[in-house]
């Protein structure tokens, strides 16, 4: 599967998602099928798309995978899988763009970075990005000073 083709992928998969929630009966179970199969489908192709990433995402990620599989992975495509990748337990978060709203998430996470100890398997992890491969995991202070060297990407410039 090419970057066009995991974009009409996940963009089938979300109408197909919003669709499932407005029928019932075998309609639905028809549609949930489907969706099961283009989910397997896109998960497979990202796997094979960007190998590293998504070790780190199936070692430190328990919840939310589909975080990365099916919104993150068209950022990947889309800005060359550079940028700093955030995991925790709980999910995933891909940072690039320096967008308005990026830099408000971004901003959050670091304000809410324990100041206690946390359980090992807990606490946020940082990895530097270059071509869709994970270079290496930095601390949070490495962190934050890459994304602010980042430089700001026009989104309207970005195409797929």
């Amino acid at each position: 599967m090419n970057a066009i083709q995991l974009e009409k992928a996940i963009t089938k998969r979300q109408a197909l998602d919003i669709k499932r929630h407005e029928v019932y009966g075998d309609e639905r179970k028809e549609i949930e099928t489907a969706l099961e199969r283009l989910e397997t489908r896109i998960i497979k192709a990202v796997d094979k798309m960007f190998p590293d990433v998504a070790r780190v995402v199936n070692k430190y990620v328990d919840n939310n995978k589909e975080d990365f599989y099916f919104y993150d992975s068209l950022k990947f495509v889309k800005y060359g899988g550079n940028g700093i990748l955030k995991v925790r337990h709980t999910g995933v978060e891909y940072f690039v763009t320096k967008s308005d709203h990026e830099q408000i998430v971004f901003n959050y996470y670091m304000s809410k970075e324990p100041l206690t100890k946390v359980n090992k398997d807990q606490r946020n992890r940082y990895f530097k990005l270059k071509d869709g491969i994970v270079v290496k995991q930095v601390p949070e202070l490495t962190a934050v000073k890459l994304y602010a060297a980042m430089p700001v990407i026009d989104l309207d410039q970005v195409a797929v």
